[in-house]
């Protein structure tokens, strides 16, 4: 072999060992790392045990609990009228000023009309009468001459015949004559009577359309009154409530209500009230129903009722209606209550269970359930910003109880 075919040799030989090389170390260091992965210690597997969160708990128990409906309305003159006077004439005087606002008590005289032309018709009715009565006398004289003449006759006669002979059909008229002017002279006394306005009712003056010298007649507006013996509260009631609030009938009395003002009055002040009546129709808007509330005296007028807020014709009020009492029920707070009706509870491992409940009735405050909780059981009052079915709990120490925990966001169920 010549010395050219050795070089050619050595320099192919050379570099397919270029090439080899690379894969010998791939394949050097892949055997390498599955040793080292096969001889390195292993760490076994640790459980974790979820850490039990701390919760307040109420024991669920039976109680007594009366609903109250809390509702609100519009107050109104349970009695108002327009007084108009029963005769006319001139206005002689006003007993006082007659200012709005004023008080004016059942039977008190308002105002006096000229009474000079009803004096005189009574002297003249009076007159009449007496003549009447001078008639009648004098047809009875008549009547009983007729009558010794008729005796006298010894002759019977027919009955429409008597009749004649004894003067009887002018006997009755004489008599009508006077029947009809008394009732001619009570009317005139009557009228003498009305031309006095006095007040039909305890009543409150809201406006006045007269004065001294003004010329009224039977159509002429004298006052406007509002009775102050007694008001109503139209408050609306959703219809699914109806059926706590009790209505009068026969000589029940109806619920009892506790009437406040969120404005106008102190914030302890309150007045009394009563159910009166369901009005027949819902309103348009709300499709609410409208129960009607009895205030009585509701100025404040009576002794019993001295320092009382007084309640005026148009106040936007706040009641309270006490409706029938229930028995063994159970109560939790608004505040326990998640999502749709559910409540959080503690079970006897000491896990959440989360529980559909019925809801009887909802107050402002406390939500009676009618089912899905017993008594005994133990209903979670902590607000937990994350709810898992089974999660661990722990009830907290008193001493932790007692501190105020900050707010958190629960998580949707």
């Amino acid at each position: 072999m010549s010395s050219t075919q050795q070089k050619n040799a050595a320099s192919s030989l050379k570099g397919r060992a270029f090439k080899v090389l690379p894969v010998l170390l791939l394949i050097a260091g892949v055997g390498a790392a599955w040793l080292l992965m096969k001889n390195s210690p292993r760490v076994d597997k640790v459980k974790i045990e979820p850490k039990a969160r701390l919760v307040n708990v109420e024991t669920a128990a039976f109680s007594s609990y009366q609903p109250v409906i809390e509702v609100s309305g519009e107050v109104k003159a349970a009695r108002s009228l327009t007084l108009y006077p029963r005769v006319g004439g001139r206005v002689q005087s006003l007993e006082s000023d007659l200012l709005p606002g004023e008080l004016v008590a059942q039977g008190d005289i308002l105002l006096k009309l000229d009474p000079a032309d009803y004096q005189l018709t009574i002297r003249e009715k009076q007159s009449a009468l007496t003549k009447a009565e001078a008639q009648l006398l004098q047809e009875k004289g008549q009547q009983a001459i007729a009558r010794r003449e008729y005796e006298l006759m010894g002759q019977k006669l027919s009955a429409d015949d008597e009749a004649f002979v004894l003067r009887k059909p002018e006997l009755a008229i004489a008599r009508s004559a006077v029947d009809s002017a008394t009732v001619q002279l009570q009317q005139a006394q009557l009228n003498l009577e009305r031309t006095q306005v006095k007040a039909p009712f305890n009543s409150r003056i809201l406006s006045r359309n007269i004065e001294p010298g003004s010329e009224v007649s039977t159509g002429t507006a004298l006052l406007e009154l509002v009775s102050t013996d007694e008001f109503w509260l139209e408050v609306s009631v959703p219809v699914s409530q109806l059926g706590w609030i009790v209505f009068p009938k026969d000589k029940a009395q109806g619920s009892q209500v506790k009437i406040t003002s969120n404005t106008a009055w102190n914030m302890n002040s309150s007045r009394s009230g009563e159910v009166l009546s369901l009005l027949p129709r819902l309103e348009e808007s709300t499709r609410m129903a409208r129960v009607i509330i009895s205030i009585d005296d509701p100025m404040a007028l009576k002794p019993e009722n001295n320092g009382l807020p007084k309640v005026l014709v148009g106040d936007f009020l706040q009641a309270g209606i006490s409706g029938h009492e229930l028995d063994n029920v159970i109560l939790v707070s608004r505040e326990w209550l998640h999502g749709d009706n559910k409540i959080w509870l503690m079970n006897d491992l000491d896990q959440l269970e989360i529980r559909q409940v019925e809801v009887l009735f909802r107050g402002r405050d406390q939500v009676v359930l009618k089912g899905g909780v017993q008594a005994g059981e133990r209903i979670i009052t902590t607000l937990l910003p994350v709810v898992v079915e089974g999660m661990p709990l722990k009830v907290m120490p008193t001493e932790l109880a007692s501190k105020e925990l900050p707010d958190q966001e629960v998580a949707s169920l």
